[in-house]
């Protein structure tokens, strides 16, 4: 192998566990990499990253990629997505928790997803839920619509992501219709008693029509991530899951590494740590060995960075670029 590309998505911002001098006692390998690496325009959300490196235009159409990743064929049909979010109100403005936050059950999202289809029956509007977490809507045609994923816009006030485009008052509407039919409705009742966070809305993105992509420029893809596996077999690109780099030895590799969103800084720590063990402190080791030639990093989440490395940079002890980066502007 002699190049790698590490994505870490759901890089905790360094406030919420200590500060980023833990971040660096729990991570040094990737702390190393990230310091002496050379910065590198990155994106806030794994969606966008993956949309980049797969060659989708900026508007990312990802819904019929992702919709045959779920076993159901889009033909030659306009899908886009139509997620599950719970919008709060927070210090006057409208913030996004995302799918992975709300436990959503797949009895609860067929039930809300019925009703949807019944009250949108004269638009021609088809919505599907083949997963809790992620919901499709066939369209008549692709919406004139720049959209924003959820996981570019999670935790973050909306304003600045809502739909803009020539059809964009169009979607304003449902986005505002869906709520309203929502809002009371006995699923979220029901959640509410139990204390969880109500489906109050759903998060217009990615639409587009399922084409062919070129290949990405990797000999294969390390990963269990939905999007991405979609994404390579519309690439034609082999893919499997890989424990850690010592099982890939050859072959130029994309590998997307996910840290699971913890209740406390403890635990999210302790599985960044696994993966400096695996993943980060062997590449560190590769390149300085010259084992590797270039390594591409990026981080998603709260702490949005990419860095790009040759073996002469990861021996730089003396630069610090630093654990600098983070949210999106708003």
């Amino acid at each position: 192998m002699k190049r790698l590309h590490l994505i870490l998505d759901n890089l905790p911002h360094p406030e919420w566990v200590g500060g980023a001098a833990v971040l660096r006692r729990h991570a040094p390998a990737l702390a190393a990499l990230l310091d002496r690496g050379r910065p590198e325009p990155a994106e806030s959300g794994l969606s966008a990253a993956l949309g980049r490196l797969f060659g989708l235009p900026a508007h990312l159409p990802l819904a019929p990629y992702t919709l045959a990743g779920e076993g159901i064929t889009p033909g030659e049909a306009t899908w886009m997505r139509a997620d599950p979010v719970c919008l709060r109100l927070h210090q006057d403005r409208m913030m996004l928790v995302g799918t992975a936050d709300l436990v959503l059950q797949p009895d609860e999202a067929q039930t809300l997803v019925a009703d949807l289809n019944r009250h949108f029956s004269a638009d021609g509007l088809t919505f599907l839920a083949p997963s809790a977490e992620r919901w499709y809507l066939r369209v008549e045609a692709v919406p004139d619509l720049r959209t924003s994923p959820p996981d570019a816009v999670a935790g973050r006030p909306i304003d600045a992501h809502l739909p803009v485009g020539g059809d964009a008052w169009t979607w304003l509407a449902r986005f505002t219709e869906v709520q309203m039919l929502l809002h009371d409705h006995p699923v979220n009742q029901d959640r509410e008693v139990r204390g969880l966070p109500p489906v109050n809305s759903l998060w217009f993105w990615g639409a587009g029509r399922h084409a062919a992509l070129p290949a990405p420029g990797f000999a294969r893809l390390a990963a269990a991530h939905p999007t991405a596996l979609a994404l390579a077999e519309a690439a034609g690109l082999p893919h499997g899951q890989a424990g850690g780099l010592a099982e890939l030895t050859t072959g130029d590799t994309l590998a997307i590494l996910e840290l699971p969103q913890k209740e406390t800084a403890d635990d999210m720590l302790e599985d960044l740590a696994r993966l400096d063990r695996l993943w980060f402190r062997p590449a560190l080791r590769r390149l300085r060995g010259g084992g590797l030639r270039q390594l591409g990093l990026e981080t998603t989440g709260a702490l949005a960075l990419r860095r790009s490395l040759t073996p002469l940079e990861a021996w730089r002890f003396w630069r610090k670029s630093g654990l600098r980066g983070g949210r999106a502007a708003e």
